[in-house]
């Protein structure tokens, strides 16, 4: 059963996010996967432990490993993960559709970092598929989504 305090940590990070795309303009993601593929567009995801657990929450555990080449969520062309994906997964974008914005980047984690203080979540910032695996391991994935 999710805690009262990360119940509302997730409304609030969902407010984080709803802002983004609105200031940010989701239609500039042409949904091409590019991003998922990690070797091809040269960097690694990060995440922070709330916004892992978010997507723990939204998408489940990955359906395949993830590598240094690509997403464990990425299937095909598509994002498994899309509601439930990490703010590295927003604010990036292909070349094609205008490059990464770091001042939005920077914005939107620092009130990921308040968020989780004021909720009482650690403020840690790890490679994606390594906090996975590491909540996964102490089973709050499976706590924070009810299975």
């Amino acid at each position: 059963m999710m805690s009262a305090l990360l119940q509302q940590a997730f409304c609030e990070l969902e407010a984080v996010y709803i802002d983004l795309e609105r200031h940010d303009g989701a239609e500039s993601c042409r949904a091409c996967g590019q991003c998922c593929w990690f070797e091809v567009a040269g960097h690694s995801l990060f995440a922070t432990r709330l916004e892992t657990l978010y997507l723990l929450e939204k998408a489940g555990a990955p359906a395949r490993p993830f590598t240094a080449k690509r997403c464990g969520y990425h299937q095909g062309r598509r994002c498994r993960a899309r509601e439930g994906r990490v703010l590295g997964c927003r604010i990036y974008r292909c070349e094609e559709a205008g490059g990464f914005c770091s001042e939005v980047a920077e914005r939107a984690l620092a009130e990921i970092k308040r968020i989780s203080l004021s909720n009482g979540i650690p403020m840690e910032y790890a490679i994606l598929h390594a906090r996975i695996a590491d909540l996964l391991a102490a089973g709050l994935g499976e706590t924070c989504s009810g299975e």
